[in-house]
Order: structure tokens, then C-alpha cells, then sequence
């Protein structure tokens, strides 16, 4: 199994390559104000595409087959399920719909509040990380 696992992952990094390549040294085309576009930005978009979505796919199946065989793995799983929805819900209470400045007219209150919660989980988030960095390694100092 490993051995096709290796085969795919070479196929993969050099069909990625290949397309790489030919998007950065590739043919270009004119459309007047956006010149020198490469040919191949769709095919990229594509595999990238692809990629993403192969990747979401791997990962339910691997998460399902893991829950299946440890039953004890679906209650971590909706204890994380159920604090990524209280992560979203308080980000969302915390966010604003209204633009922060430049040129938002065309963009509607409800898209606006949806970044704003991004934004924050994000924050959040990034905030979480760096105190369990620092904890870890105030632990470790003290260990």
C-alpha cells in the first residue's frame, strides 16, 4: 500500500510541476487592459481544483473509517464539531457588517459580517495558538 501511495504522490508532484512550468514559462495571450495572460491559468485552476477537492474527500473518508473502527474517536470528534460551531457563533455575534473604509457599495451587509467573522475566528485562533505556544514552553521550562 505504501508503495502506491509513494507512486501517486510522485505522479501528483510532477503533473503540479509540469503544469507550474507551463504556466510561468508558457505561451501568453493579450486581452488589452489585463496583457500577457498566461495560456494555461485555467488548467491550473483546475488541477488546484481538483486537488482541493480530492483532498476534502480523503480526509471524511480517513475521519469515518477512523470513527467506525474507535468508537471512542466520534466523541472527540463532535466535542471538536461542537467547539468550531461556538468558535463561528461568537466570532459572528462579534462581527460588524459595516465597512471598514475604501469602496464597498456593491458589497451587501451579510457578506461584509461573514468576512468580519472570518476575521475574528481567525484571530481567535491565531491568539489560541500563541498562548499554547507560550504555555508549552513555560511548561517545559518548569518540567
Amino acid at each position: 500500500m505504501q508503495k502506491i501511495s509513494t507512486i501517486v504522490l510522485y505522479v501528483i508532484a510532477i503533473i503540479s510541476v509540469v503544469l507550474a512550468g507551463l504556466f510561468f514559462f508558457g505561451p501568453t495571450k493579450d486581452y488589452g487592459a489585463h496583457s500577457d495572460v498566461p495560456v494555461f491559468t485555467d488548467l491550473n485552476l483546475l488541477w488546484a481544483v481538483v486537488l482541493f477537492i480530492a483532498t476534502v474527500v480523503i480526509t471524511f473518508v480517513f475521519a469515518i473509517e477512523n470513527i467506525a473502527t474507535h468508537p471512542k474517536a466520534l466523541k472527540r470528534a463532535v466535542i471538536s464539531l461542537i467547539a468550531a460551531g461556538v468558535l463561528v457563533l461568537v466570532s459572528y455575534i462579534l462581527a460588524s457588517g459595516d465597512p471598514v473604509g475604501g469602496r464597498a457599495e456593491d458589497i451587501s451587509g451579510s457578506t461584509l459580517k461573514w468576512v468580519g467573522t472570518g476575521l475574528i475566528a481567525t484571530y481567535i485562533l491565531g491568539g489560541i495558538a500563541i498562548v499554547g505556544i507560550i504555555a508549552s514552553e513555560v511548561y517545559r521550562a518548569f518540567k
